[in-house]
Protein backbone atom coordinates (compact mmCIF):
# COMPACT_ATOMS: atom_id res chain seq x y z
CA UNK A 1 0.00 0.00 0.00
CA UNK A 2 2.89 2.66 0.62
CA UNK A 3 4.52 1.76 -2.50
CA UNK A 4 1.12 2.36 -4.15
CA UNK A 5 0.54 -1.65 -5.33
CA UNK A 6 -3.17 -0.91 -3.71
CA UNK A 7 -5.06 1.87 -3.88
CA UNK A 8 -6.26 3.64 -0.34
CA UNK A 9 -9.70 3.98 -1.14
CA UNK A 10 -9.42 0.10 -0.88
CA UNK A 11 -7.88 -0.46 2.34
CA UNK A 12 -9.45 -2.14 5.17
CA UNK A 13 -9.49 -0.50 8.86
CA UNK A 14 -9.02 -2.35 11.89
CA UNK A 15 -7.31 -0.40 14.46
CA UNK A 16 -6.73 3.05 15.80
CA UNK A 17 -3.19 2.43 14.38
CA UNK A 18 -4.78 1.41 10.87
CA UNK A 19 -6.99 4.62 10.97
CA UNK A 20 -4.24 7.24 11.26
CA UNK A 21 -1.78 5.24 9.07
CA UNK A 22 -4.30 5.95 6.52
CA UNK A 23 -5.00 9.30 7.42
CA UNK A 24 -1.33 10.11 6.80
CA UNK A 25 -0.82 8.21 3.90
CA UNK A 26 -3.53 10.51 2.71
CA UNK A 27 -2.32 13.60 3.48
CA UNK A 28 1.14 12.50 1.54
CA UNK A 29 -0.62 11.24 -1.66
CA UNK A 30 -2.29 15.29 -1.85
CA UNK A 31 0.79 16.59 -1.10
CA UNK A 32 2.21 14.91 -3.89
CA UNK A 33 -0.13 15.26 -6.09
CA UNK A 34 0.23 19.62 -5.43
CA UNK A 35 3.65 18.59 -6.16
CA UNK A 36 2.97 16.98 -10.20
CA UNK A 37 0.04 18.83 -10.81
CA UNK A 38 0.70 22.46 -9.27
CA UNK A 39 4.37 22.01 -9.48
CA UNK A 40 4.66 23.98 -5.49
CA UNK A 41 6.52 22.36 -2.72
CA UNK A 42 8.79 21.44 -5.45
CA UNK A 43 11.77 21.37 -2.88
CA UNK A 44 10.15 19.14 -0.32
CA UNK A 45 10.00 15.70 0.33
CA UNK A 46 7.52 14.02 2.62
CA UNK A 47 7.24 10.86 4.59
CA UNK A 48 4.58 8.89 6.34
CA UNK A 49 4.63 8.99 9.72
CA UNK A 50 2.15 7.76 12.31
CA UNK A 51 2.01 5.45 15.65
CA UNK A 52 2.57 2.51 13.56
CA UNK A 53 5.56 1.97 11.41
CA UNK A 54 5.92 1.37 7.44
CA UNK A 55 9.76 1.29 7.32
CA UNK A 56 12.21 -0.69 9.19
CA UNK A 57 14.88 0.48 10.34
CA UNK A 58 16.91 -1.54 7.75
CA UNK A 59 15.03 0.70 5.06
CA UNK A 60 12.76 -2.54 3.64
CA UNK A 61 9.07 -1.95 4.17
CA UNK A 62 7.36 -3.66 7.38
CA UNK A 63 5.31 -6.96 6.80
CA UNK A 64 2.14 -7.28 8.31
CA UNK A 65 2.67 -10.92 9.73
CA UNK A 66 -1.15 -11.57 10.51
CA UNK A 67 -2.12 -11.49 6.75
CA UNK A 68 1.04 -13.22 5.46
CA UNK A 69 0.08 -16.10 7.16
Amino acid sequence: MANGALPLGKLPAGYNADLGLMRVLTVVQVLLNIQLKEQRLKELSFRADSATYLILPSGEFAVNRASSR
